[in-house]
């Protein structure tokens, strides 16, 4: 199977393959304990990457040395041994230990933090289909604090996204069923990505989508690996990822003090889960999360 749920993967296999860097790398154990396998492997081979670089360059000046004494004092002996060397110099670099290069994705949140008793207050709430006609569910009364880190799960079809569109469009209200802090700045990752259906490049997209100068979108872009040659690449042809990408990139420029993240991982590979659960813990942000990501809601407990 191919799959990016980990809990799926230990639970089920017990010989993991990791396509990474355009080579296999197979292990006889689950997921887990593949995974560390993998982590082990890369240390042990930017060490023996470190011990080569730093051989090549003992080589390399050693032989520039040999082949200035070959030329001043004419020694021919002295400039063989500095060819020889440098054809050795040129074996190790061919035969490097390969380094992985990683994840093509970084993610990075950034949030403020909102010093108030209450985020937003929930009461007497009932969600529908979008007909009206089939109550999906009620929510009497929930209470989110700043710091709070909520999980919203169910099925398939009870509710959850509607409850968070609900949640959304109250943003702003004082009063009624949801009632928001007038202080609070929402971040919204919507699972559909509807915010990228536009012929608009990264770099128009999220000046649409923060109040930050020019300078500082350039720097978040550059900071995620984006070349200045993909600033104005149309963001409706981005892959999932590449969309997640840019979703976190606003976050980063707007600072939210409120996530509400709907499945955020769905276009996310396996370390860049991991990352986005590192990032969230590390922000201490408030969080409202839908997911069916076992392993990614447990993290953040």
């Amino acid at each position: 199977m191919v799959s990016h749920d980990r809990e799926l993967l230990n639970n089920c296999c017990e010989r993991t393959l990791f396509l990474r860097d355009q080579t296999l790398y197979a292990f006889d154990l689950p997921f887990d304990q593949a995974a560390q396998a993998l982590a082990e492997f890369d240390l042990q081979a930017a060490h023996a990457r470190q011990a080569e670089e730093k051989e090549i360059k003992r080589l390399q000046v050693s032989a520039r040395r040999l082949a200035h004494w070959g030329r001043t004092y004419d020694n021919e002996d002295l400039a063989r041994k500095a060819k020889t060397m440098q054809q050795r110099v040129e074996r190790l670099q061919q035969k490097k230990t390969t380094v992985s290069k990683g994840t093509g994705l970084e993610l990075q949140v950034q949030t403020d933090r909102l010093r108030a008793k209450s985020l937003l207050t929930v009461e007497n709430l009932e969600i529908t289909t979008p007909d009206g006609e089939l109550k999906l569910l009620e929510i009497d009364f929930q209470h989110i604090r700043p710091g709070d880190r909520i999980a919203l799960l169910g099925r398939n079809g009870v509710g959850k996204s509607s409850t968070i569109s609900r949640l959304v469009n109250g943003v702003g209200q004082t009063h009624g069923q949801v009632r928001f802090n007038p202080n609070v700045s929402l971040g919204y990752y919507d699972q559909e990505l509807t915010q990228f259906e536009s012929n608009l490049g990264r770099m128009d997209w999220l000046r649409n989508h923060s109040n930050v100068s020019e300078e500082r979108i350039k720097q978040v872009l550059l900071g995620n690996g984006i070349s200045y040659a993909d600033f104005n690449h149309p963001v409706a042809k981005l892959s999932g990822g590449e969309c997640a990408r840019l979703m976190f990139m606003q976050f980063q420029l707007n600072e939210p003090n409120f996530l509400v993240l709907d499945e955020p991982t769905n276009h996310i590979d396996i370390q860049g889960r991991e990352q986005l659960e590192h990032q969230l813990i590390e922000c201490g942000a408030t969080l409202l999360i839908t997911s069916h990501d076992r392993r990614f809601y447990r993290t953040g407990r």
